[in-house]
């Protein structure tokens, strides 16, 4: 039972500049850290347990910078603006982010971890890992049209490949 009560405490987490993400007993001790890119604060929001499995720990995750002011996740001005939890199983769970490009228009996307729990104390920070990661991914970017264009001239490339091939096949 007291394993389940102090799954409902807040937790402290600490994405240092190498990316490697900390866990700390307190917010001060958190907050300490020198090498801090951002500190995550884990709220408890709900215990989810599927049969037969541990219980995920679902929670309200806030963001505080350098200063010390609630942020939110963002990249060369690529923002997060909301993590949404939408299914919960003993073997993965999804949710959708909803993000902007620096010109302020938003998209969301859908994601999936599949994975089931290994431990009973594991938490879902994972869903940030994952943000973190996407959020870095469309950094490279100026904004969602370059992303069009880049995915638009890859099938196109795709395309002159075949056509090319086939053409060298019919000269044959």
């Amino acid at each position: 039972m007291e394993a389940l009560e102090t799954s409902k405490n807040e937790r402290y987490f600490v994405l240092k500049t190498n990316d490697v993400i900390e866990e700390f007993d307190s917010l001060d001790s958190a907050l300490r850290q020198k090498d801090r890119k951002i500190l995550i604060v884990d709220k408890f929001k709900e215990l989810y347990t599927p049969d037969g499995g541990y219980p995920w720990r679902i929670s309200n995750f806030e963001f505080f910078s350098d200063s010390r002011t609630a942020t939110k996740l963002t990249c060369n001005n690529w923002t997060i603006e909301t993590f949404n939890i939408t299914y919960k199983s003993s073997s993965r769970i999804k949710f959708t982010l909803t993000i902007s490009d620096p010109f302020q228009r938003i998209k969301r996307f859908p994601f999936e971890i599949k994975r089931g729990k290994e431990t009973p104390d594991s938490h879902d920070l994972d869903v940030v890992l994952c943000a973190l990661k996407e959020l870095n991914r469309l950094s490279k970017f100026h904004d969602w049209e370059q992303i069009d264009l880049y995915k638009e001239n890859e099938i196109l490339k795709e395309k002159i490949k075949e056509l090319s091939d086939k053409l060298d096949a019919h000269k044959k």
